[in-house]
């Protein structure tokens, strides 16, 4: 069963790797581009708005899918109960978002800010609309479709909010690109699969009792994602918001793209193990692995080459958000690794342990920001609030796992002490051997910095391996992998 899991995540995950990379690609390349054409302050605005949008577009659809992919063998009344809600969902909190403008715009002390969330509640209303069936193709291990989806979903606001950009060079050029973008997808969706959704009311409340608890889960993880931001206007401006927003964006990028396509396929897979709490258990030390050597090199890096980073690819007017890439990015690696013990709680039918996960967080989150606020000057002391505050939830994280699988502390400190211990050698060698600010072109330091910083790390993890007597996990797994590739090659 342990090697069904590993195959089917394996199989999946180049589709995965391959779609998500693709589309953040185009995203990276569009950021990059807009912020020579906009001003901080056109970003700051549309990052308003999407704090509202982004909510409401999380409460249309993230539990109705996991329920559908959790249950073994969903029927037509249940998918389509699912989409259902969705759509009804979606309605309703477009009326509530497109009401919500005149709040936000007051609370911002930005009037532009009504218009955008009138235009922008739109996506709202339309997110219901999009076909359930896609998620059938996730429940299948079919990731292919869905790497097609991600690649259009990037392309067409690409074109569109380029060319406004070049033409009225404002805020409205992002606003119309994610408008036009997400209508094309809701169309690709039906294009992709031949599923075709219809009202249905007999499965809502089992569909519910399941989704239910994943939407409190969901709305505490957007929560925590996103509360820092509505402490911005106490120190600063719609352009202070702006360097906050796309520096946090930039900061997660690196750790985030390259795991989270990954943790996309743990669910489906975990739930193919329901009732088996030891598989459970052992494929879960082994994907612990693989995230901490992801996650941990990858977010303490990018914080260690931020300055090279931001200067290469923003330029000079986005340096003040440089302070918040360095804090975000180890938060973001925090926040990968932890992300891999919700997928076993949700598969085990214990979603009410994942959303307490998320509350718990939440509410230290907004304790330890109200806490301190009065001392911020800066969007710096947010970013490491928010930061210092997420290592405080690992051990509750842990706790509730060990409430549903039988994983030892010492198996959980044997997966990750290593990637740790090879971590700590690369990031004295960033500090001290190469650091920033040497004289050197941005583009250049980053690429020698970023390449000395990746072989310390593989080296010292290689050595640390072999004299802990080579133990099973993602170094072993990779280990076969090349060897199997090299006699194959050689064959």
């Amino acid at each position: 069963m342990a090697k069904d899991l590993y195959g089917s995540v394996a199989r999946s995950s180049a589709w995965l790797i391959a779609g998500r990379w693709g589309s953040r690609v185009i995203g990276l390349v569009s950021t990059v581009i807009l912020a020579r054409l906009l001003a901080p302050d056109d970003f700051g605005l549309v990052a308003i708005a999407s704090l509202l949008i982004g909510f409401a577009d999380l409460l249309t659809q993230q539990g109705q899918r996991l329920a559908v992919l959790q249950k073994i063998d969903p029927d037509d009344d249940f998918i389509n109960s699912a989409w259902t809600i969705t759509l009804l969902t979606g309605i309703i909190l477009g009326a509530m978002v497109f009401a919500m403008g005149p709040v936000f715009a007051y609370y911002f002390a930005d009037p532009r800010v009504e218009l955008v969330i009138y235009v922008l509640s739109f996506r709202i209303f339309i997110l219901g609309f999009d076909n359930i069936g896609m998620t059938l193709y996730l429940k299948e291990f079919n990731f292919r479709t869905d790497f097609y989806l991600n690649i259009y979903e990037k392309i067409l606001p690409f074109i569109v909010t380029l060319t406004l950009a070049f033409y009225i060079r404002n805020y409205w050029a992002l606003v119309f690109g994610v408008i036009i973008g997400h209508a094309g997808a809701i169309v690709m969706t039906y294009v992709l699969h031949p599923y075709r959704p219809r009202l249905c009311f007999k499965r809502v409340s089992e569909v519910w009792s399941f989704s239910g608890w994943v939407l409190i889960e969901s709305v505490g993880h957007y929560f925590t994602m996103n509360v820092d931001r509505l402490f911005v206007p106490g120190v600063g401006s719609t352009s202070t918001m702006g360097h906050y927003h796309v520096g946090a964006e930039l900061a997660r990028m690196p750790t985030f793209e390259l795991f989270m396509p990954l943790n996309r396929a743990f669910f489906p897979a975990y739930s193919r193990l329901q009732g088996s709490a030891s598989e459970m258990a052992n494929n879960f030390v082994n994907i612990l692995s693989v995230a901490a050597i992801i996650c941990i090199p990858v977010s303490a890096g990018f914080a260690l080459v931020a300055g090279d980073a931001v200067q290469f690819i923003y330029g000079e007017k986005w340096i003040p958000m440089i302070p918040v890439v360095r804090w975000i990015s180890v938060n973001a690696g925090v926040l990968a690794v932890l992300s891999t013990f919700y997928p076993v709680l949700q598969a085990s039918n214990r979603t009410r342990l994942a959303a307490s996960i998320t509350f718990v967080h939440a509410v230290l989150l907004v304790a330890g920001l109200s806490l301190f606020h009065s001392s911020y000057n800066s969007i710096d002391g947010i970013a490491m609030t928010r930061t210092l505050i997420s290592f405080a939830v690992i051990p509750f994280a842990i706790y509730c796992l060990r409430r549903v699988i039988h994983v030892s502390l010492a198996q959980i400190f044997g997966a990750v002490w290593r990637p740790f211990l090879a971590t700590g050698a690369m990031s004295a060698v960033l500090l001290y051997v190469l650091p920033e600010y040497q004289g050197l072109a941005a583009g250049v330091s980053l690429a020698l910095r970023i390449t000395a910083g990746a072989a310390v790390f593989t080296l010292c993890l290689g050595l640390s391996w072999l004299l802990a007597g080579r133990p099973a996990g993602a170094e072993r797994a990779l280990t076969r992998l090349i060897n199997g590739r090299l006699v194959s090659k050689s064959g």
